[in-house]
């Protein structure tokens, strides 16, 4: 279960190249609806271990992707893996930990970074 919530993860953390791509040029998060917000989206939706995926933009230097999972086990259907992405710092930074996002997907099938 843990390689298959690896799986999503990874495909919602190939957006910090896109996000951080972005407001570097832009100076701001990508709106919603956008072509980026859909690109984004559409990419975690290619995995087969989610059900949902959403990108909301917080503000204009955050953004969010909430993923819920999918047929990976009873204890990680339908929970959340959540990425916040910040750019107000000197560097991009995303962040996936339980406290900091409010992830829900239970501690132990989530990827090292992501771990309380």
């Amino acid at each position: 279960a843990r390689t298959k919530v690896t799986e999503a993860f990874s495909g919602a953390a190939a957006a910090k190249t896109l996000l951080a791509d972005y407001y570097n040029a832009e100076g701001d998060m990508p709106a919603v609806p956008s072509v980026e917000a859909t690109a984004i989206q559409n990419g975690i939706l290619a995995s087969q271990y989610v059900s949902a995926a959403t990108y909301v933009r917080t503000n204009a230097d955050v953004g969010t992707i909430t993923v819920t999972m999918a047929g990976v086990a009873t204890a990680v259907n339908g929970e959340t893996l959540v990425l916040a992405f910040d750019g107000t710092g000197a560097s991009f930074v995303m962040q996936c930990k339980t406290a900091d996002t409010g992830t829900s997907v239970p501690n132990k099938y989530l990827p090292s970074v992501c771990k309380a």
